[in-house]
C-alpha cells in the first residue's frame, strides 16, 4: 500500500517506510503496560489487538489505490518454477526448524534435505533469470539499489533488536 500510495519517484522511500513500520512492533510492545494485562488478563490484550487490526482494516478501506493494469501474466513455465522454489523453500524451512533439534549427523535426512533445497532453489532462480518474461525479477532483485535496501533493512532490524 505504501508503494502504491506514493508517487513513482518516491517508491523506494515508500518501500523503506513500509518495511520500517513493520519493524516497530517490538519497540511499541514495550509501551504496553503490564498492569493492563492484570486488569482483564489476556482478554484485554486480545481486544487491543482486535482494535489495531480493525484500525488497519479501516485505513485500507479509506486509502483507495489507483487502478492497475490487468493482463494475464502466468505462463506454463511459471508452474514449474513455483514448484521448484516452493519445494526448495519448504525443505529449507524444515532443515532450519528441525536442524536445531536433530543434528545432521544423527539424522541424515537433514543433510539430504539441505542439499536438495539449495539445488531446487538455485534451479528455480536459474530458470527465472534466463526467461524473457519472468515471474520473479531476479535482475531487479540483484540490482544495487535493492541490495542497499536489504542491507539497510537488516541494519535497522539489528538496531531495533538491541
Amino acid at each position: 500500500y505504501m508503494v502504491q500510495a506514493f508517487p513513482a519517484k518516491w517508491r523506494l522511500k515508500a518501500l523503506v517506510l513500509g518495511l520500517g513500520a513493520s519493524q516497530l512492533a517490538l519497540p511499541l510492545a514495550r509501551l504496553f503496560s503490564e498492569d493492563l494485562l492484570q486488569i482483564a488478563e489476556w482478554r484485554g490484550l486480545y481486544l487491543f489487538e482486535l482494535g489495531l487490526a480493525l484500525t488497519s482494516l479501516g485505513c485500507v478501506f479509506m486509502l483507495k489505490l489507483p487502478p492497475g493494469d490487468r493482463f494475464r501474466t502466468f505462463e506454463k513455465l511459471d508452474f514449474l518454477t513455483f514448484a521448484l522454489l516452493a519445494t526448495g523453500v519448504a525443505l529449507l524451512c524444515a532443515v532450519l526448524s528441525l536442524g536445531r533439534i536433530d543434528w545432521w549427523l544423527e539424522a541424515p535426512w537433514i543433510g539430504y534435505a539441505s542439499a536438495a533445497s539449495i539445488l531446487l532453489i538455485m534451479a528455480g532462480l536459474c530458470i527465472e533469470h534466463n526467461r524473457s518474461n519472468p515471474m520473479l525479477m531476479t535482475r531487479w532483485l540483484g540490482s544495487g539499489a535493492i541490495i542497499r535496501l536489504a542491507l539497510a533493512v537488516i541494519l535497522i532490524r539489528m538496531v531495533l533488536s538491541e
